[in-house]
């Protein structure tokens, strides 16, 4: 009789389990029912179960990392926003950029002027990436995880060819 309640009591206990497991999984199976809402600028894949997430708010610019796991889709990770420029403020600012890291790699990303930067670039040593700048938003990798760098590693790269680098000071 007790072995027979104590067998009814776990089968319950692992039926709402799996059924909780399937109605969370099923809510967030897909990245795109996970970003449902948000104002995505784009999905960058990293790897199979590892996405940057480029989305909008507002006066600013997110990166996100999304990750796959055992419920499905979720947030693993935020940076801070970079702020989008006002039309009377300068070319290119150091608030109009962020960094985050997923899977020891760095991403840059955020806000530009597409009339007045034509690419990005980002330089560490041998590792060279650059940007041409298309739209409102920009996102490059960075050579590892780590998200610090020296003023000669990124620079903007004008319409009229003139490069300047960070902290991009006399920009106007």
């Amino acid at each position: 009789m007790m072995n027979k309640r104590v067998i009814r009591i776990i089968g319950i206990f692992l039926g709402v389990s799996l059924a909780l497991w399937g109605y969370t999984y099923f809510q967030n199976s897909s990245i795109e029912k996970v970003l449902e809402g948000k104002d995505v600028l784009d999905v960058v894949p990293i790897s199979t179960n590892d996405h940057l997430v480029i989305y909008q708010s507002d006066q600013m610019i997110h990166g996100d990392h999304y990750s796959k796991g055992i419920l499905g889709w979720g947030l693993d990770g935020s940076s801070a926003p970079a702020i989008m420029n006002r039309a009377e403020d300068t070319i290119f600012r150091i608030d109009n950029f962020s960094v985050i890291s997923i899977n020891n790699k760095g991403f840059l990303y955020g806000y530009v002027d597409p009339m007045k930067i034509k690419q990005i670039r980002f330089q560490n040593g041998d590792f060279s990436v650059r940007t041409d700048v298309n739209s409102s938003y920009w996102h490059l990798p960075m050579l590892s995880e780590e998200v610090s760098f020296k003023a000669q590693q990124l620079s903007v790269i004008l319409e009229d060819g003139t490069e300047v680098f960070y902290p991009f000071e006399g920009l106007n």
